[in-house]
């Protein structure tokens, strides 16, 4: 009897450790997550130092939504060919070849823009420092 009450001293011991850990990282993720609040909040608030307005937008993460969007339409093929892979080579083979080639050119470059463009605005403007 002396051993299973060792053996679940132990185990509650083990138990208590982990949850005090768990604890330990949530509270700490909660510091960060209010710091970095904190930080845009006076980031937005002052006015007088160096703030660009990519640097605002970056903070607001204006285009979040969009990317999201985007990501999922282009993700969406290859999860749906898990399931039904004859309607996801029907897509490409035939629906695809109904659409016009300058629409798609033109989606593509639209896209492409939004990804590619977009994200790189606010390295391009700190390289030649422009406000």
């Amino acid at each position: 009897m002396p051993a299973i009450l060792t053996l679940l001293s132990t185990a509650f011991g083990m138990i208590q450790t982990w949850l005090q850990g768990r604890v330990t990282i949530q509270q700490a993720e909660i510091q960060t997550k209010l710091a970095k609040e904190q930080n845009n909040a006076r980031l937005m608030a002052d006015t007088a130092s160096y703030n660009n307005a990519w640097e605002q937008a970056e903070l607001l993460q204006t285009d979040k939504w969009l990317r999201r969007a985007c990501f999922t339409i282009f993700s969406a093929p290859f999860v749906i060919a898990m399931f039904w892979p004859d309607s996801v080579n029907y897509y490409f083979t035939v629906a695809l070849d109904a659409v016009p080639r300058w629409y798609f050119q033109t989606y593509m470059g639209i896209v492409g823009a939004l990804w590619g463009i977009a994200s790189l605005k606010p390295t391009i403007q700190s390289l030649w420092g422009k406000k």
